[in-house]
């Protein structure tokens, strides 16, 4: 009998544990990041940001919800990191992305934050030319050039008259 008492004392420790360990870690789950700065088209990064989260049960897992990430980046579910090269939009600047966080109980809270993305300030490489480019320009302007040299070392275009024979 008394084991029974000691075995039942035991449960009801442990379930108190337990409901305090949990009350303690459902905190109501969070996304702490508030803004984000701006990135610069084309230049790749392994993290743009690292979207924050508090509360709730981890681990997490991140999501956007409504439009994906910027075009040529990427959103790691795992760990919330936002990272690549991203492209020019097509659309809205700044661009709107909903960044979404699931705990590990399924609860899922969502929170509107905003993108700047900046043009690069280097080339514009939709507008440069590849060197094969511009040998169709020079390759003929080379040439043209050493006929115009080689008619003034001969002293005029050849058939033509030279001055002095002309008197």
């Amino acid at each position: 009998m008394n084991n029974l008492l000691i075995l039942r004392a035991l449960v009801v420790m442990l379930l108190v544990a337990v409901s305090t360990s949990l009350s303690a870690q459902s905190s109501p789950l969070v996304i702490e990041t508030d803004s984000i700065d701006g990135i610069v088209v084309g230049v790749p990064s392994d993290e743009i940001i690292t979207f924050k989260a508090s509360g709730g049960v981890p681990p997490y897992s991140w999501s956007t919800l409504d439009r994906p990430p910027p075009k040529g980046t990427k959103l790691e579910v795992a760990t919330g990191v936002l990272s690549g090269a991203a492209e020019r939009p097509s659309g809205d600047r700044p661009y709107p992305i909903r960044i979404a966080v699931t705990d590990s109980t399924g609860t899922r809270v969502a929170k509107d934050l905003t993108l700047e993305i900046r043009p690069s300030a280097g080339l514009d490489n939709s507008k440069v030319r590849p060197w094969y480019y511009w040998l169709m320009f020079m390759v003929p302007g080379v040439v043209l050039l050493a006929v115009v040299i080689g008619i003034a070392r001969r002293g005029g275009a050849p058939g033509a008259e030279s001055p002095e024979t002309q008197a």
